[in-house]
Parts: C-alpha cells; sequence; structure tokens
C-alpha cells in the first residue's frame, strides 16, 4: 500500500498510489488513513488520481474516515476518475462527500472552512 502525504496549512493531503482500492488492501489502507488522523490538520483531501478501481470496502473505509474527520474538520475527495465517479454517484456518495475537479481547488475551498472545535471569538 502506497500513500504519499503532505499538510498543506489546514488541510492533509494524502494520495493514494495504487490503481485498485479494493478488499486486498483495505485493512492496510485504513490503518495507514488512520494513523494519519491522530495528528496533523484538520480537514483531509484523498487525491484519487492513480485509483481507477475502488470496490465496498473502501467506500466503506471512506465513510469510516468521513466520520471520524468531521469531528475535527472536512473530509473531500479530489481527482476522481471517471470509474470511480459513476460508482460515487451510483451509491449517492458523491451527495455526501465533498470531491473536487483537482487538488487545487480542493485545498482553496477547505481553507475557507473554519474546522469544528475551533475557537473564532476574541
Amino acid at each position: 500500500m502506497h500513500l504519499q502525504e503532505k499538510t498543506v496549512d489546514q488541510v492533509r493531503v494524502i494520495t493514494i498510489g495504487e490503481p485498485r482500492l479494493d478488499s486486498v488492501i483495505a485493512n492496510e489502507f485504513k490503518k495507514q488513513v488512520f494513523e494519519l488522523l491522530k495528528t496533523g490538520p484538520p480537514h483531509i483531501l484523498l487525491n484519487m488520481n492513480e485509483v481507477s478501481m475502488i470496490d465496498s470496502s473502501a467506500l466503506g473505509i471512506f465513510a469510516l474516515v468521513y466520520k471520524a474527520s468531521k469531528k475535527q474538520g472536512e473530509f473531500a475527495l479530489c481527482e476522481i476518475r471517471k470509474n470511480v465517479e459513476t460508482l460515487l454517484r451510483m451509491t449517492r456518495l458523491d451527495q455526501v462527500f465533498l470531491c473536487y475537479q483537482t487538488e487545487e481547488e480542493a485545498i482553496a475551498e477547505l481553507m475557507k472552512k473554519v474546522p469544528t472545535g475551533s475557537n473564532t471569538g476574541a
């Protein structure tokens, strides 16, 4: 399982370096992503540029990451390939998850969102 991660201000960008995100690597993917959630910025962005296939186990992990990240910030996907986009639409998860065309657009939009639990008072 190959993940690359970087932090851009309040956004943790995780790029999935695998063409398939399925039950074969789902547990390792979940373990690595949840390890990254323990520290760092409040918003989580999964860059899906290299992922051409996902299955229900990946969708389940996305839902778990979404739920966990909502405690501190936002969860989003970007650079989603057509096959994956079709599955997200069919399952209506495209209406649950924030989805962006590019990583740059996603970061810009996530930066506008105030993290959950932030103290915005003076």
